[in-house]
């Protein structure tokens, strides 16, 4: 009787274990989750009839506040259809509305249809509503590139008549996309997992971006480009503080300039 009194008082001392166990790596998770923003609100839509079948009207109004404390809003009302995500990269990136990032989605959608922020910023809340619902840091960068290099751009205009940026300018046209380059980039991207620093791939996307961006690549020095260039760096690494260490970066970019590189400067004209 004895020993059956002490098994079942280690049976339920186990179960205490796993129970603690279970909650305390529950928490964690969520924490983790937690330092990329928060949710305020589910997703509820209504399909629309529209001719591609994948338009959805927002029925509740929801909002996500990213690690920089700005606030995301999406109201009641709103149509979203999933086309911020390039259908030409979706075969590598996943469709819209489906797994975890779904609620990203919208999110992304809303924002690159009414252009009420910079292009660059709602590309970079994109991955971290990803990284918030449990999306892994390896598809979010993959997810995130696609709409980097490939997603839409607009002016400093918004639908709405607000300047948010310099409206003066034309401002950037969205890029044809590039299936090849992009896979050769997914590929790349899941061979280290050191590659998949989020701030270091911002900063190899602002090197694409630069008017000599293959100077850049092509050398670990930059400061010897001429005027501007030593700007250009000292505003990245304050820009994106979390990327790899000198050292660490210089073997990136050098491992993305041989293998990858920037892809080729088109536009679709948008």
């Amino acid at each position: 009787m004895r020993s059956l009194t002490t098994c079942s008082a280690a049976v339920a001392i186990a179960i205490a274990f796993v129970v603690i166990g279970t909650a305390t790596i529950s928490n964690a998770t969520e924490q983790t989750r937690m330092q990329f923003g928060t949710y305020d609100g589910e997703i509820s839509a209504t399909w629309q009839n529209d001719r591609a079948g994948r338009s959805m009207r927002i029925d509740r109004a929801v909002s996500f506040t990213d690690p920089k404390k700005a606030v995301w809003h999406v109201p009641i009302g709103a149509i979203v259809d999933g086309a911020s995500i390039p259908q030409k990269l979706q075969p590598f990136v996943g469709t819209p509305f489906v797994g975890k990032y779904r609620r990203a989605t919208v999110f992304h959608d809303f924002y690159c249809d009414t252009k009420l922020r910079k292009w660059k910023d709602v590309h970079e809340m994109f991955y971290y509503a990803m990284r918030a619902d449990g999306v892994s840091k390896v598809q979010a960068v993959i997810m995130w590139a696609a709409v980097r290099y490939f997603g839409p751009r607009w002016r400093g205009l918004s639908k709405t008549g607000e300047c948010i940026d310099s409206c003066d300018e034309a401002g950037p046209k969205t890029p044809t996309v590039n299936a090849d380059w992009f896979k050769r980039y997914v590929d790349w991207v899941n061979r280290d997992e050191w590659k998949q620093n989020f701030d270091s791939h911002q900063l190899v996307a602002e090197i694409c971006d630069h008017p000599n961006s293959s100077d850049v690549l092509s050398s670990l020095s930059f400061t010897t480009f001429g005027p501007g260039m030593r700007e250009f760096w000292v505003s990245m690494e304050r820009r994106y503080p979390n990327a790899h260490s000198k050292s660490s970066r210089a073997w990136m970019l050098q491992d993305f300039a041989i293998t990858t590189g920037c892809p080729p400067r088109t536009s679709s004209g948008r």
